[in-house]
């Protein structure tokens, strides 16, 4: 849909993840427009990224699995 925002909720991040990399980890699949990565670590990080558009939706998907 042009002009959505797509949000994507990220889990198992590893120790040390930040925003920053997170954004540019995802940048190849689509325009980032925003990243956050909770402090509070409790077993697993998470997180959440945003996407003014999504270039590659298989890719992206792919790319998070396992």
């Amino acid at each position: 849909m042009e002009g959505s925002v797509v949000k994507v909720f990220l889990s198992n991040l590893p120790d040390g993840c930040t925003p920053w990399k997170l954004g540019s980890f995802l940048k190849p699949f689509g325009d980032v427009s925003g990243a956050y990565v909770a402090k509070k670590r409790d077993k697993n990080g998470f997180g959440f990224a945003s996407f003014k558009d999504v270039r590659d939706r298989e890719g992206l998907v792919e790319s998070l699995k396992g």
